[in-house]
Order: structure tokens, then sequence, then C-alpha cells
């Protein structure tokens, strides 16, 4: 009997504690614990945090709490008072694990969110919190549901730098069939519609399953089909977050692009450390840049004017073994392409970078250093033996020029739009093609209309024996100036003067051609190439004056003239390559300036000019 008293009492008493429990919850007012909470989140980040709107609390189907008008305060460096703000805000826990010192979401809701992300002068991101981790086990918490609207980052990689904004419509995440978290989503990237679908392991599976767990992830960027599928891990760092992510059995797919390999993320740094090795096999960099477009309204904007996004070289560091069976740009394919980029304080260098391109050897390097506005480019790189007509078909679709072709570029500028690299450009480019075959049909090209008045004589066979093409433009301030320019054949020497603006995309040239048979000369016109790269008029010279003009970079537009054409000695008139080539190749003495270089050469352009007048007039 005594212990059914107790029993009694005992029910009695919990049935006091649990109406008191109810009556206790119904009428909490939470809003008088919100400056605790606020505490709470500033000992977690380190930053002031305030809770404009009300605070609620529900308990059934589980503990869940809802807030407004959330805000986190920036760095104290930072450009804007608050780094992150909340419109709506609600998270719900399961109850049992919480008891347990386990944190379990159900679901976590966020809306009207805006987040900035920045860099101060000294690469430190706005990110770096500084409170404390919270108890427990450390471990990342497990979410078994999420959604996220109305989200705005904003990502500003200096303190002068133009920002860039991201817009994130929707993303949800719930419990997959299989395991893991079922997602999907869109989102604006940069101009760009992304709309995604897949499966992400779990936050809490990633930490304490290892590695192996799967990554599946599909969908559309700026109208283009793309693939993500890896073997996923991650190693704990201080305080439980992330320290090292692993995406192993990593396979990609962009459009046309697709690749494998593996790579690593170091998270514990200043700035993230990216690892890997990756290798494609067909990028055509025509098909990948002409997405883009497609569609696009039909801006009228400068391509050239379009800003580069060299301020994403400052959020990481890391080192990339690239592959790629066939790499195809302009038409040209470099085929079995090695390269090893590196990725330090916003430096980015490319070295060694290999391959072969239209049978000849290929070496050089890169380095784009993005520490500092403008962005300083340096690109050097030699090809040899190149099959000349394979580049010739590559580009003009017809071998109008065959034999063995050496080339060299060395170049750099600075500036952060295509335009502003190429117009601070400085440095040395040329061509050097031995014997081999023209076809005739290539003066036609150069002169168009006027190809009678020019060369009338070299039409009578449709090919040719090329002796050498030979061209070498010095470049200061994005001006390529033609130092030596010619090609010579057994019917004719053409030579050429001249300066292309690389900014610009404008040509200013004269060739002058030299027949063989000197009863020829009076049928001979110099030929004035002027006016924009893509589509330059060719005019005949009656009044054989316009020194100073010239080009580089006009085999992009004019095909086979920017190839070839530099600086042609007197020498002898049926030997002039060996000299040609000398002087392209700088061994004939250093100059410095114009007019030592004009001197250094044995006759000159001057001096070849100056015959072909008197010959001509």
């Amino acid at each position: 009997m005594r212990r059914l008293r107790w029993l009694s009492v005992a029910a009695a008493a919990l049935a006091v504690l649990v109406v008191g429990a109810v009556v206790f919850v119904a009428t909490l007012d939470l809003n008088a614990y919100k400056g605790d909470v606020q505490a709470a989140m500033e000992g977690a980040t380190g930053r002031k945090v305030e809770i404009a709107g009300p605070l609620a609390l529900e308990w059934t189907p589980g503990p869940s709490l809802a807030a407004s008008g959330v805000t986190v305060a920036n760095a104290d460096w930072g450009s804007e008072p608050a780094m992150a703000t909340v419109g709506e805000l609600t998270v719900n826990v399961a109850l049992l694990p919480l008891i347990g010192g386990r944190v379990e979401i159900r679901r976590l809701a966020l809306s009207d969110v805006r987040v900035l992300l920045e860099r101060d002068a000294e690469g430190a991101g706005n990110w770096a919190l500084g409170g404390s981790s919270a108890g427990g086990s450390g471990g990342a918490p497990d979410i078994a549901q999420a959604e996220l609207s109305e989200v705005v980052v904003v990502w500003k990689p200096g303190p002068k730098a133009p920002e860039k904004t991201y817009r994130l419509d929707r993303l949800s995440l719930e419990p997959g069939k299989g395991g893991g978290l079922a997602v999907a989503g869109k989102a604006e990237l940069d101009g760009e519609k992304l709309e995604l679908t897949g499966t992400l392991p779990s936050p809490a599976d990633l930490t304490r399953a290892g590695a192996g767990l799967p990554l599946d992830v599909k969908g559309t960027l700026g109208g283009r089909a793309f693939a993500v599928a890896a073997a996923m891990s991650v190693e704990p760092g201080p305080g439980g977050a992330p320290g090292r992510v692993v995406a192993e059995q990593l396979k990609l797919s962009f459009g046309e692009l697709s690749a494998t390999g593996g790579l690593s993320a170091d998270l514990g740094g200043k700035r993230p450390r990216i690892d890997g090795e990756l290798q494609a096999g067909v990028v055509d960099l025509g098909v990948l840049g002409a997405g883009k477009d497609a569609g696009g309204g039909g801006s009228a904007a400068d391509p050239l004017d379009t800003p580069l996004p060299f301020d994403l070289l400052t959020a990481a560091d890391g080192k990339l073994d690239l592959k790629v069976d066939r790499l195809i740009a302009g038409g040209l394919a470099v085929d079995g392409l090695a390269a090893t980029a590196t990725l330090a304080g916003g430096v980015l260098t490319a070295d060694p970078v290999a391959g072969t391109v239209a049978q000849g050897p290929l070496s050089g390097r890169l380095e784009l250093d993005a520490r500092k506005a403008p962005a300083r480019l340096v690109i050097a790189g030699t090809a040899s033996g190149m099959d000349m007509g394979t580049v010739y078909r590559a580009l003009m679709d017809e071998a109008l020029v065959e034999g063995r072709g050496d080339a060299l570029l060395d170049l750099r500028g600075s500036g952060n739009t295509p335009k502003a690299l190429l117009g601070t450009s400085q440095g040395v480019a040329r061509l050097i093609v031995h014997e081999g075959v023209i076809l005739n049909r290539y003066w036609e090209l150069i002169a168009e209309d006027v190809a009678t008045r020019f060369l009338p004589f070299v039409k009578e066979e449709d090919r040719g024996r090329l002796n050498c093409l030979v061209g070498r433009f010095d470049i200061q301030k994005g001006i390529a100036d033609a130092t030596v320019l010619m090609v010579d054949s057994e019917r004719v020497t053409v030579a050429g003067e001249g300066t292309v603006d690389l900014a610009a995309q404008t040509v200013d040239m004269r060739l002058v051609p030299r027949p063989k048979d000197p009863s020829l000369f009076s049928l001979a016109t110099p030929i004035l190439l002027t006016g924009p790269l893509a589509d330059p008029r060719p005019a005949p010279d009656p009044v054989a004056v316009a020194k100073g003009l010239g080009s580089m970079f006009v085999g992009t537009a004019l095909g086979p003239v920017g190839l070839l054409l530099p600086f042609l000695s007197t020498g002898s008139a049926d030997k002039p390559c060996p000299e040609a080539i000398a002087a392209a190749e700088g061994r004939l003495g250093k100059t410095s300036g114009k007019r030592s270089r004009e001197q250094d050469k044995p006759g000159g352009i001057k001096g070849l000019f100056d015959d072909i007048r008197k010959a001509i007039e």
C-alpha cells in the first residue's frame, strides 16, 4: 500500500510538472531571451548579431525556432556594415538527439538572404570568423531537409575590384531514395542561367562514413548540359568544420567537353588549396565560346572590351596537371597537349606546356599575375617543323603554302580586357617557312581585284616554287612593326613594311613586288593594305609613298599575309632568303629603335624600296 501511495504521489507530481511545462511553453515569451540568443550567435561567429524581428518557438512536431531580420556584421575593414542579412529563418531540430548533445536538423529554411564575400588589400576574406566552435561532438549537423529561396551572393575580390552578383532563385535538399540528399535548384551565375538536379552526400555522412560517398549532379548552365559525378569524402578540420574535401573517380562534362580525374581541396589555410589532375579528349575552344552568344539577343558589344575574370585567381591556390588529347583553337589543332598549372597568391603559371601542332613539336609557358590591377600576362612559345600545308588548310581551307615552318612568340602585356592586353603588349613574333610550294592564287588573296595590276605574270601557272617566307614583328605599346617581311618565290620577291594596331585591330601596310625577270618590273605595282584586320582594303599605290605602315597578327585576318611578310635585304636578287632569315632571327646584330634597325639591315627595306622604285618608276 505504501508503494502504491508513493506511486500515486509521483504520478501526481509528474502530472503537475507536465501541466506546468505545457503552461510555461504556452506562455513563454521567447523574445525576452533574444539577447541570450544573439549573444550565443555572436560567441559562435565572433561578429555582432542583431535580430530585428520577433522570435517564435514551436514544439510540435519538434522544436522549431523562427526568426526574421537577422543581420551578421561584416569584418571591421569591410566595405559594408553587414556581411549577411536573412529575411526569414526557420530551424526545426529533432528533440531526442538534441538531449544527447547531437544536432540533427529536420528542416532548415532561409529566404530573402544577401551574403557579401570580399577580400581586403592583403587578400584576407571577411568570411574568416573569430568565434569559438560549438560544443558537443563538433561534427557536422545532419540536415534532413533544407530550403533556400531568394538568395543573393555578392563577390568583391578586392577593395577596388568590380563586384559580381550571383542569384539563387531556389534550392531544395531532402532525403534521397537511395540515401544522401536529393538536390534541385535554379540560379543565375554572372548572367548565366543555371538549373540542376541530382544527389549529394549529407554533411553528416561525409564526415562519418569516409570515402566513396556518391555525388551525382546534372543540369544546364547557359543553355548547355553539364554533369558532375565523383566519390566524395571530407576530413574534418578544427572545431568539426570541413578541413579537406576529396573528389575521386571524378567525371565532368559540359556541352561537348568531357574530362576525368581527381581533385582535392584543403580548406584549412588562408585560401583554399585545390590540387589534382584532369584528362580530356577533344576540346574545341570555338564550340565552348559559341554557346554564350547563342540566342543572346544580338549584343553589339566588342568582345575585346569584355572584362576577363582575373579576380578568380586570388580566390584559391593549387596545382593541376592537365592532359588534352586534342585542343582546337581557330581551326588549328594541338595534339597531345600537356601542361602543369600552378596557382599561388594570385599568380597563375603554366610551365611547361608541350604538344604537337601540324606535326611539329610545340613548347611554351604562360604567366598571369593578378595580384594587382591591371593584371600582367606573359606568353612565350615556339613551334618547329610545322607542316604549313596543314596550317593553311586549317585556317584557309586550302594549302596555299606548303613547306616546313618555324614560329616563335614572346609577348607580354597588362590589362583586364583583351583590348587592354593587346594595347599594352610588347615583344616579338616571327614565322619562317623554308623551301616549299606556293599557289599563285595566294597573290589573288592579297591583292583581290587589283591582282592583275599587282602581279599579272604569276598567273601563268597554278603552282610555283617557294624559296622562303619570312616574317618578324617587333611589338611596342600594342603596335606591331614589320621589321622583316618577305616572300620569295621562283618568279617574284615581295617585301613589306608597316604596322598593325593590335588594340584597334587595324592594319596599315605596303607590299612591294620585285620580279626576278627585270623586263617585268614595269608590270609590278606596289599595294597598300589598310583598314580593319577582319576586312583590309587593298589598293594600288600610285604615288609609291607610304612609309611607316605595317602589320602583325595579320594571319588571323589576312591568312597568308600576316603569316609571312617582314623584311628583305637587297643582297642577291635571286637568293635573298639567307639574309632575311638571319635578320628575322636577330643574327645581324642587336638593334635599338627604328632608325638603327634599318641601318643594320644590308640595304634594309628602305634600300630595297629605293631600288624597286627606281626600276618601276
